[in-house]
């Protein structure tokens, strides 16, 4: 009969280090025999571990979550009484399992620990019948860092963020759940810019943002304009002055526009209610021609105006 009578469990994780988390369990343990002896001896003893998690603590109840396959040895040496072995490890050929166990998934895992004693020091020939199922089974448990692990700088990430959270892209989308209009969305740099880039290269893309000179002053422009190159090939400009110019990057004037406008026709009679002074409408029958609103009524422009007759 071989016991467990005292384990621990770490994540072996260097805080410090910017390469990928290492996806091994460290497990420490004392195994003594049903007397209470320490095994192993003072020059060490090999013996067989298989390790695997379930959802509960009893066995054989419960339902295994980690290997989804065959439960591989492990060769461990005991010294002592005491064993160290880092769950997950395959770098010996035919043992252990890759740890690959998403332990987001619950918070409630419990560590399966068989063992058995080695066939001359070696666990290959053990049959399966020979390892002991080790009870209970004992819970894993975070400590203190690891479970701030989950958070950056104490921030934690989401893919439908709110308040302090952190986005995280959700199958390539970018959502921002929360309101930002409270605190608005900066962004600073020179010529900043949102580029709407389409994902089929032949569609039209389009990018808004600040034109600026750097040259200290105020006198730089808000524009947007098509292509992925922020500041070639403008549509629409507005100055610090607040001029506004269409297909022109230099507006001298409230509207400026390059090129002819169009107006949208009405009927006379279905001109909209009078009202608002100096609107202007294009009339399509009877009098046609640019009329514009006077406040108290609608009056035809090309009555006072030479040469405005049809549009």
């Amino acid at each position: 009969m071989l016991v467990f009578l005292m384990f621990s469990f770490f994540f072996a994780n260097n805080p410090s280090a910017v390469a990928a988390v290492p996806s091994l369990l460290h497990h420490q343990g004392r195994l003594l025999d049903n007397q209470g002896d320490l095994l192993g001896g003072t020059s060490g003893t090999n013996y067989c571990f298989k390790f695997s998690l379930y959802d509960t603590a009893t066995p054989p109840s419960g339902t295994k979550l980690w290997p989804t396959g065959t439960v591989n040895e492990m060769t461990v040496n005991v010294k002592d009484g005491v064993l160290n072995v880092d769950i997950g490890d395959i770098s010996i050929a035919g043992e252990g399992n890759l740890l690959d166990f998403n332990f987001d998934s619950t918070d409630e895992i419990y560590l399966n620990i068989g063992v058995a004693e080695s066939v001359g020091g070696s666990c290959a020939t053990v049959p399966d019948g020979d390892f002991e199922t080790l009870s209970p089974r004992q819970r894993i448990v975070s400590a203190g860092y690891a479970i701030n692990s989950r958070t950056v700088g104490g921030f934690t990430p989401s893919q439908t963020p709110t308040g302090s959270q952190i986005p995280v892209l959700n199958s390539g989308a970018l959502n921002l759940a929360g309101d930002i209009s409270s605190g608005g969305l900066t962004i600073t740099k020179a010529d900043p810019a949102l580029v709407f880039n389409t994902t089929t290269a032949t569609d039209t893309d389009f990018w808004v943002g600040v034109t600026e000179d750097a040259g200290g002053d105020d006198d730089d422009v808000f524009q947007i304009g098509d292509g992925t190159t922020p500041g070639t090939n403008p549509f629409l400009t507005i100055d610090t002055s607040g001029n506004v110019g269409i297909g022109t990057a230099v507006p001298g004037t409230t509207l400026d526009v390059a090129g002819p406008i169009k107006f949208q026709g009405y009927t006379q009679a279905g001109l909209p209610t009078a009202g608002t002074t100096g609107r202007l409408a294009r009339v399509t029958n009877t009098t046609r021609g640019l009329w514009m609103d006077q406040g108290a009524q609608w009056f035809p422009l090309n009555a006072k105006v030479v040469n405005v007759q049809e549009f």
